[in-house]
């Protein structure tokens, strides 16, 4: 009896610890992400991401302005040079018809002027990005465009996803990408600052400073400046002047629409038509009626009287006067009116509008140039050991200048 137990202990032992090494493994299998397949878009995980925090509609809205954004960005209107780039808020997508207005849940329109895309020209890719605020929602994406092997139509599309799906390390580390490029602005500005600080006097005037010449020859065909400054004057290319051209999408122009920002009170005259009084005719107004005469009539009388024992006739007449019921006046004052023109003043209500100055976008052309085979390229350096000219093959010319 002893080893019966003993046996069938073992035996739900054995079972017991087989189900928790098979729970183990589900779990396991169950916590460990899975990879994304290779053609899934790196900002669907994004967006994903998003939905699970804000819900479908805001991360719908989001991937709307992806979309069109990309589709609007045909190679002419993406940045030309590593670093520059071009910026598209929600208010000008909408000037733009490339997308219809956003809502959020509660059927508000989302925020125009804080929602926006950015596109930066990076080494190897385009490096968008598209914010969207909705209320007190406001998320971001990262997308990366280029022209792919698998892009249709020759054209630039979004990069695909290679990697796993991003854990809470990496979401962690976008946040800080953002907030890394917000504080390098502060950093430029403080910069600047510290610059003027260091070369101003008490009364707030730059210090001057000596400036070094530095000179290139360029005789020789194959010898070239330092490219100029970008600019707006077009400038003509020449067997020694070589020119390169940028297109940036920018405020080309600015227009005055008239907007109504209230209303005044304002009098104005009207001529109207008024009945007025203006004096009394007499006349005579029927006040009754009377009976006057208007001649007489003779009326016959014959009757029989009897005389003693005989009877003879009596005739008889009488005059009977006849009248006739007449109207009777008196005088009586009538007033007399006239409708006349009068001038008479009313208050109203008018609009006020003033001009509101709204920006026109469009491409502007920038160029710049570099002498090449001929003359001399002048620099000016704060030092006179500018290892960057001395490289690029400039030499102190022993002039000065204040700077």
């Amino acid at each position: 009896m002893y080893i019966e137990r003993k046996e069938k202990f073992s035996l739900k032992s054995f079972l017991l610890i087989i189900l928790i090494i098979l729970l183990f493994i589900f779990l396991v299998i169950w916590l460990v992400p899975k990879k994304s397949s290779n053609k899934k878009l790196q900002s669907e995980i994004d967006i994903n991401e998003i939905k699970d925090i804000y819900g479908d509609i805001f991360a719908n809205n989001i991937k709307k302005m992806k979309n069109s954004a990309i589709n609007y960005l045909v190679p002419r209107r993406l940045p030309t040079d590593i670093d520059d780039n071009i910026s598209l808020k929600l208010s000008r997508m909408y000037d733009l018809n490339i997308i219809s207005k956003l809502k959020d849940k509660n059927k508000n329109e989302c925020d125009a002027e804080e929602s926006y895309v950015e596109i930066t020209k990076t080494f190897s890719n385009y490096k968008m990005i598209v914010n969207l605020k909705c209320g007190s929602d406001e998320d971001y994406i990262i997308v990366y465009l280029n022209n792919y092997s698998y892009c249709q139509n020759n054209g630039i599309c979004e990069k695909r996803a290679t990697s796993n799906k991003p854990s809470s390390k990496e979401i962690i580390v976008k946040e800080e990408e953002r907030k890394t490029t917000d504080e390098s602005k502060e950093e430029v500005s403080e910069k600047e600052n510290n610059y003027i600080d260091n070369h101003t006097d008490n009364y707030g005037k730059v210090h001057n400073e000596t400036l070094f010449e530095y000179s290139k020859d360029l005789s020789s065909s194959s010898t070239c400046g330092d490219w100029s400054n970008w600019q707006k004057e077009s400038i003509n290319e020449t067997n020694n002047i070589k020119v390169e051209t940028k297109e940036v999408y920018e405020i080309v122009d600015y227009t005055y629409e008239k907007k109504q920002v209230g209303t005044r009170s304002e009098t104005v005259i009207n001529q109207v038509s008024e009945k007025q009084f203006v004096g009394y005719n007499t006349s005579l107004v029927q006040d009754g009626t009377q009976d006057i005469e208007v001649g007489k009539k003779i009326i016959k009388t014959t009757k029989i009287v009897k005389k003693g024992s005989s009877y003879e006739t009596v005739t008889t007449t009488e005059e009977v006067p006849i009248y006739r019921t007449v109207a009777t006046y008196k005088e009586e004052k009538v007033p007399i009116y006239d409708y006349v023109s009068v001038d008479k003043e009313e208050v109203i209500e008018v609009p006020v509008y003033e001009d509101v100055k709204k920006e026109v976008y469009g491409l502007a052309t920038y160029y710049r140039y570099k002498n090449c085979g001929t003359g001399y390229d002048i620099k000016y350096s704060y030092s006179n050991n500018d290892s960057e000219l001395l490289n690029k093959g400039y030499k102190l010319t022993g002039n000065t200048k204040e700077g």
